[in-house]
């Protein structure tokens, strides 16, 4: 495999120009389309894919050279042969004809120069001063106010839009606002717990009336405050990146650890297992005539020759060999919740149908 890289490295190398050193701007992707139905020559390595096109074929005319390597497929990227099959055979259950590849020029690393050791430069001391010193890490601290500028202007602005709209309608705003929040509050619970008629408009009803009172009694600044709390919970809300998903790992940690005791609790069950092969045989026959007597004793149906052409109806559900019908047509009989008068309807279906078979 080095030596075939080598090789391609060397006939890449030689075809460039010899004024063009291999720099990274040099080294442009090339997005080909190609049918998944033609033939690709590929060395699949847990390494890189290294692509040697058909002589003729649509990878060579859009100008990809032996021994590219291929680096992605629709912006995602390979991290072995297995996950190249796994795309391919993706696209093709999608029933997608093409695909795009992005392929670079493979080039073998090159040693970095060795600098010389440069004496350790100390800091300068500065003055103390009340402004706090960055963080190690480079992020931003949570009380600097460049960072909360732009969500200062927002609630600002959405506080400014409250108090207009509350100036150009009056009192009305504060009835619609409460219906607003009754139903959004109500809506939140609903997809939670699910949706109960009952629970839903009494619950709607009760959130208007109990806003209604507070305004009547506290005055129509209840409704400002509410307002200007959902505010400045929406704008001063952590974003997403904050969230590194821990406590949900421990969690799932958790979970499994739990699983493997229980599982291991199971196996460490002595269970006796017959020794030779005649008493398998026995026990085996055991459960089947238990399971029969239990399955026939719960369908409440007789086995005789007239109920056979019954059990021909589950014998397309349950099983294609008949006699593992025989044995389990109890618990089909069980599964579809039959009783005896769908037994003996689907009975009377037969004889019809043999009937008018006669006839005809």
């Amino acid at each position: 495999e080095c030596c075939s890289l080598t090789r391609a490295h060397s006939a890449i190398q030689s075809r460039r120009s010899p004024c063009t050193p291999m720099t990274a701007r040099a080294m442009e992707a090339r997005r080909v389309v190609f049918s998944l139905s033609s033939s690709l020559g590929m060395e699949l390595t847990e390494k890189a894919v290294v692509v040697r096109p058909v002589p003729g074929g649509q990878a060579e005319r859009a100008g990809v050279r032996p021994g590219w390597r291929l680096v992605g497929m629709q912006g995602q990227k390979l991290k072995s042969s297995q996950h190249l099959q796994d795309l391919l055979a993706h696209y093709k259950e999608l029933n997608v004809s093409e695909a795009a590849l992005t392929f670079l020029p493979e080039e073998l690393p090159r040693p970095k120069p060795r600098q010389p050791a440069k004496a350790p430069v100390k800091a300068p001391r500065t003055p103390p001063s009340s402004v706090p010193p960055p963080r190690a890490g480079g992020g931003v601290d949570a009380l600097d106010v460049a960072s909360w500028t732009p969500k200062m202007k927002q609630g600002v602005a959405a506080a400014g839009c409250w108090f207009i709209v509350k100036f150009l309608f009056g009192p009305v705003v504060h009835q619609w606002l409460s219906t607003v929040l009754a139903f959004g509050f109500c809506a939140v619970v609903t997809s939670t717990v699910g949706f109960d008629p009952t629970m839903f408009f009494g619950g709607l009803a009760t959130l208007i009336m109990v806003l209604r009172l507070l305004g009547f009694f506290l005055g129509q600044g209840v409704h400002d405050c509410i307002v200007l709390g959902l505010i400045a919970a929406y704008n001063t809300k952590p974003s997403s990146a904050s969230f590194d998903g821990r406590p949900m790992r421990e969690m799932q940690a958790a979970q499994a650890e739990i699983r493997q005791h229980q599982e291991a609790a199971a196996r460490s069950v002595h269970r006796s297992e017959p020794q030779n092969f005649l008493e398998k045989i026995l026990a085996k026959g055991r459960e089947v005539v238990q399971d029969v007597v239990a399955d026939v004793a719960d369908a409440n149906i007789s086995i005789d020759f007239y109920d056979y052409h019954f059990f021909l109806v589950a014998e397309a559900k349950v099983s294609k060999k008949r006699m593992e019908n025989v044995f389990y047509i109890g618990a089909f009989q069980r599964w579809f919740n039959l009783n005896t008068q769908f037994a003996q309807w689907a009975l009377a279906l037969e004889a019809q149908r043999q009937t008018r078979m006669m006839g005809e």
